[in-house]
């Protein structure tokens, strides 16, 4: 025993029988008192050991090998010094106040301990045979040095790597299918939690969409104290299975309080593509029908609003509010029809939190533009949605919000969709100029990704206020580009002599003075378009336009903080402008075949040099 102890291999075994004691009672044994410390006492004093025999070989051992044995004792110092930065991450600075030190110490203790023990294993393998030889091998000694340095080094990466990973945990999807992601719209709904919600997946074990889903939520549940995830196997837990009547895998529960949302996803993962690819769509909408204070919207009828299913030559033959209705869903509204058989003409609904009015094609009565009118003023909330070919503002309602319709439509000649491929294209105009007003915040951080579709707006300008004075404040949040016109004749082209190429406004946010100027939340607010087509089915299958709805119905409810995107990774039709489609055309049909070509030629052209060149060295040596 002695013998080993004094070779090489024996002190370093000793010092790797050290580091493993303290290990064991720093970790496997932390918090068990006595027995802890005994086996960290132990493991120190053995290292203090280990080094000390070490140190007198390298003094007083042979002189031939006296130079590795130095070699191996700075191993064996570097990988101790490491040890005992491990103790003090342990003890004196297990409670340091700079978190910045503290994660050094914990990241610098394994990679000296590292560096120096697989230096000094390695040459301590190099070595033993010069021992028995008595005699040492200078290049060898530095080869194995070199050697045993580098592979520690090595090592030393990947503990690196490691702890950067365990820091900053991402996961990223590459595959051509995907799961949807949290949008910033879930997000922040779920930052501004004020109760405890609690989310229940009832999946089986070792399940591929149930991981999924876990994936989507953990970011969530990073987001807030309040939200909280947890995964259950239906079949092992049947009591939390029948509180909350589950009677399938795959099925995920949201609940606070009594409230409590679930629905069923497949638990294959090739038929839950679908529903995975628009998870956030719909964890979303089930998630504020749990957590939202339900309020009313209600939608005015009776002048032939695109929201009313009256027939006027096919125009008007179904309905055309089904997305808008979805996303006040979404929301937490409950939708109600608000006209002439609802009370409109003497007052809105005291419990009306938000008023919508989409296209109307017939004129208000008196008796509804006043209560429309006095709703507003006492802090009323209202979108409303015009028409070129419609109706324009009441009078007394223009007067207050302060703008006004102007008929004429706007148009561009490029930056507009293909639908009939004829002028008649120009009225699809399609914008990304959006102002920072909270009632397009999504839409001006995503402008380059996203934009607002108009199926042939008109423009808005002011007016002056009731009382002779402006309203208290209007916002265009939308506008044209620079180069578009209005038409005025209706030919759908630019006419020099009669109309201009400059910025239309397009979509106003207004805010009234409340009655009360210290009380914010009384303040009447309205969201005026000047193109009520851009809420219909068709239109609003545009991410734009239902980010623009979103955004526009958070501001009117004093919400902007929760306004954002909600993500989707299904399959969308391409659509182009006209600019994109010359691209395409001539790109098709002309780039792409030249291109090949021109491929085509280089490489028969270099295939001719290259005989040429061979036949030309066959005559110079013949």
């Amino acid at each position: 025993m002695g013998q080993w102890i004094n070779s090489g291999h024996g002190r370093s075994g000793l010092f790797i029988l050290a580091s493993t004691l303290l290990l064991i009672g720093g970790r496997v044994l932390d918090g068990h008192g006595t027995l802890s410390l005994g086996f960290s006492a132990a493991g120190g004093l053995i290292a203090l050991l280990a080094l000390l025999l070490r140190a007198f070989s390298a003094r007083k051992g042979p002189l031939s090998i006296r130079a590795a044995e130095t070699k191996l004792l700075y191993c064996q110092l570097i990988a101790t010094f490491g040890l005992v930065l491990y103790g003090l991450q342990r003890t004196l600075f297990s409670e340091c106040d700079s978190q910045l030190f503290t994660l050094a110490l914990w990241i610098a203790w394994p990679i000296f301990w590292i560096v120096g023990t697989v230096a000094m294993v390695v040459l301590d393998f190099a070595t033993d045979p010069m021992r028995l030889a008595g005699a040492a091998e200078t290049r060898r000694v530095s080869s194995a040095t070199r050697a045993g340095l580098t592979v520690g080094l090595a090592l030393c990466l990947l503990v690196v790597v490691n702890f950067l990973a365990t820091r900053h945990n991402q996961y990223q999807d590459w595959a051509y299918f995907q799961t949807a992601r949290p949008g910033s719209a879930t997000m922040n709904s779920v930052k501004h939690l004020d109760e405890a919600v609690e989310v229940l997946l009832f999946f089986p074990r070792a399940n591929d969409v149930g991981e999924r889903v876990a994936t989507y939520l953990t970011a969530l549940n990073n987001a807030s104290e309040h939200f909280s995830v947890q995964s259950l196997d239906r079949l092992m837990n049947p009591v939390q299975a029948r509180k909350h009547r589950v009677r399938r895998d795959g099925t995920i529960v949201i609940a606070r309080g009594e409230r409590r949302e679930s629905w069923t996803l497949s638990t294959e993962l090739k038929k839950a593509r679908r529903q995975l690819a628009k998870l956030d769509q719909e964890f979303f909408k089930r998630f504020n029908k749990v957590v939202a204070e339900r309020r009313n919207a209600y939608l005015v009828t009776g002048h032939r609003e695109i929201n009313e299913a009256v027939a006027d030559d096919g125009s008007h033959s179904r309905k055309k509010d089904r997305v808008v209705r979805e996303v006040l869903g979404y929301l937490g509204y409950n939708i109600k029809n608000l006209g002439g058989g609802q009370g409109l003409s003497n007052a809105v609904p005291k419990d009306a939190d938000l008023v919508m009015i989409l296209g109307p094609q017939e004129a208000f009565l008196p008796g509804e533009t006043e209560a429309l009118t006095s709703y507003l003023e006492n802090g009323g909330r209202v979108l409303i949605g015009l028409e070129p070919e419609g109706q324009a503002l009441p009078t007394q309602l223009a007067e207050l919000l302060g703008v006004q319709l102007v008929k004429d439509k706007v148009l561009h000649s490029r930056f507009h969709l293909r639908r009939k491929f004829d002028l008649s294209d120009r009225e699809l105009i399609v914008f990304i100029l959006f102002s920072s007003h909270p009632s397009v915040k999504t839409l001006s951080r995503a402008s380059r990704k996203v934009a607002v579709a108009f199926d042939g707006v008109g423009h808005l300008k002011k007016g002056l206020g009731k009382g002779g004075q402006v309203a208290r404040k209007i916002d265009f949040t939308v506008r044209s580009v620079a180069d578009s016109w209005a038409d005025k004749n209706g030919d759908r082209e630019f006419n020099k002599d009669s109309e201009k190429r400059r910025v239309y406004n397009l979509i106003a946010a207004i805010t009234l003075n409340a009655k009360d100027k210290g009380d914010k939340d009384g303040a009447g607010r309205a969201v005026v378009v000047a193109d009520s087509g851009l809420f219909a089915d068709e239109f609003m299958r545009s991410r734009g336009n239902l980010f623009l709805l979103n955004d526009s119905l958070r501001f009117l409810q004093g919400q902007e903080a929760l306004a954002g995107t909600i993500e989707s990774e299904e399959d969308k039709a391409v659509q182009h402008t006209r600019d994109e489609d010359v691209i395409w055309f001539y790109g098709t049909v002309f780039l792409v075949p030249l291109g090949v070509l021109g491929l085509g030629l280089g490489f028969i052209r270099r295939r001719r040099r290259g005989l040429a060149k061979t036949q030309q060295n066959k005559g110079q040596s013949t």
